[in-house]
């Protein structure tokens, strides 16, 4: 579980990087990366592990 928590902020973070890069705030885009890849994980690990 953590494994998946720690991809989902090292994912999160480089596509916070990349929306800085494009202009936008470094801070909203981390939170809603993560927000993402938390839901994005969260229907990866109920398929693989139920």
């Amino acid at each position: 579980m953590y494994y998946f928590i720690s991809i989902c902020i090292i994912f999160s973070y480089l596509i916070a990087i990349y929306q800085r890069n494009r202009g936008y705030n470094f801070t909203p885009s981390f939170i809603k990366s993560i927000i993402a890849m938390i839901g994005i994980s969260a229907i990866i690990w109920k398929i693989i592990y139920s």
